[in-house]
C-alpha cells in the first residue's frame, strides 16, 4: 500500500514538474517574441517600402490602406486602380460612420472583387496585397457586426426552474 502511494506521489510530482517546465518554456518563448516585435517596430518592420500604404487602427486591430495619389498613376488600368481605391474609401468611411451598420454596402463586395480581377488581368505587376488585406478586414468587421446584431435581436428564453 505504501509503495502504491509513493508511486502515485512520485508521479504527481513528476507531472507537476513537467507542467511547470512547460509553463516556463512558454513564458520564455513569449518574452522572446515580444522582444522581436519590439525590435521590428523600432526598425520600422511594420512599415512597407510602398510609400502609398499606411496602417490604420480600428478596435485595437491594424489593417493596411493603400491609396495612390492620382499624379503617381500612369500606365494601364489607372481607372481600375482609382475605382478600387474609391470603393475601399467608401468602406473605410462606413466603418467609422456607424458602430453597428454594414461596412460593405449591398453588392459592393462583388464589385470590388470583380475590379480586383480586372486589375490583375490588365496590370499583373500591380501589388494588390494591401487591397486584399483591407477588404478582408472590412469583411471580418461586417461579420462581427452581423453576429453582434443577431445576438442582440435574439429573443431571450426564460430559465426553467427544476421542479
Amino acid at each position: 500500500m505504501k509503495r502504491a502511494l509513493r508511486f502515485q506521489l512520485s508521479l504527481l510530482i513528476l507531472v507537476s514538474a513537467i507542467s511547470a517546465a512547460q509553463a516556463q518554456a512558454n513564458l520564455v518563448h513569449g518574452i522572446g517574441a515580444a522582444i522581436n516585435l519590439g525590435r521590428m517596430a523600432s526598425k520600422g518592420g511594420f512599415s512597407s517600402k510602398d510609400k502609398t500604404m499606411t496602417i490604420e487602427t480600428f478596435r485595437d486591430q491594424n489593417f493596411p490602406m493603400k491609396r495612390t495619389p492620382v499624379d503617381q498613376l500612369s500606365g494601364e488600368a489607372t481607372d481600375q486602380i482609382s475605382f478600387l481605391e474609391g470603393q475601399l474609401d467608401q468602406c473605410h468611411k462606413a466603418l467609422f460612420a456607424s458602430a453597428t451598420g454594414p461596412v460593405l454596402a449591398a453588392n459592393q463586395l462583388a464589385l470590388i472583387q470583380t475590379t480586383q480581377r480586372i486589375l490583375a488581368d490588365a496590370r499583373p505587376t500591380w501589388n494588390q496585397k494591401f487591397y486584399k488585406q483591407e477588404l478582408a478586414f472590412y469583411q471580418a468587421e461586417d461579420g462581427r457586426r452581423q453576429q453582434s446584431a443577431a445576438v442582440k435581436s435574439a429573443p431571450l428564453t426564460e430559465a426553467v426552474a427544476p421542479k
